[in-house]
């Protein structure tokens, strides 16, 4: 079985939860294994598709036990070749959009870069469609694998990176090349992978405030985040 865990997304400058981050885990025999173990498993089998339906409808069910008096982000991974099958469309519109109250709870979809976009013209059609129904879009591990850039930040106007923590905690003339990149697009920025408080203060000094990582929260069942909000 399939379970959502939520990893919480920090504003360093206020000191407040900005958001949380869906991470799967597979529940076996009392324990929870990690999508190192079993994503590829899931993608080689062509069951990415009712894996990540799954992992919205139970994210869906759950967010509505935390009480917050701020807004705050949801995100959910969601590799490319999915927002072009139609099924998984039909989906989103049936059973996401609408799904959830929009006051309290702003749902972000991070596209991540395990695979490229197949057929662009679609792909880029049902985004704008999908931001036109209200849905917010984010790039997931920056700088991992595969990014076309002309489509979405050109085409798609998104506007918040999350850098891979390989970037993140790599060479600094890396990083600062990424930063320069985001100034010149006015796009925002998450640090993952964030585990020092020496990488937050540099992090900080370099004009990147929101961060992510076992520094501030590991991944936990909905119980946990709700207790710490």
């Amino acid at each position: 079985m399939y379970v959502p865990f939520y990893q919480g997304v920090y504003n360093l400058e206020d000191r407040k939860l900005k958001g949380i981050e869906v991470l799967a885990r597979k529940k076996s025999k009392g324990r929870y294994i990690s999508p190192y173990y079993f994503l590829p498993i899931i993608e080689n089998m062509v069951l990415m598709n009712e894996f990540t339906q799954s992992i919205f409808l139970q994210t869906l069910a759950q967010i509505h036990t935390i009480d917050t008096s701020n807004k705050l982000d949801v995100s959910i991974n969601v590799p490319p070749p999915l927002i072009e099958e139609q099924n998984f469309i039909n989906f989103l519109r049936k059973n996401v959009i609408g799904g959830y109250n929009q006051s309290k709870f702003n749902l972000i979809i991070e596209l991540t870069e395990s695979a490229p976009i197949t057929n662009k013209s679609s792909f880029i059609k049902m985004i704008k469609e999908l931001q036109n129904d209200g849905l917010t879009f984010r790039i997931d591990d920056f700088g991992k694998d595969y990014c076309d850039f002309n489509t979405y930040f050109s085409e798609l106007k998104i506007k918040e990176i999350k850098i891979d923590k390989s970037i993140v905690n790599g060479s600094q003339n890396t990083l600062q090349a990424v930063i320069n990149f985001s100034d010149t697009l006015s796009v925002d920025l998450i640090a993952e992978g964030v585990e020092t408080r020496e990488k937050s203060k540099e992090l900080l000094m370099l004009g990147i405030k929101h961060h992510q990582g076992f520094l501030y929260s590991k991944p936990s069942v909905i119980e946990k985040v709700a207790l710490s909000i």
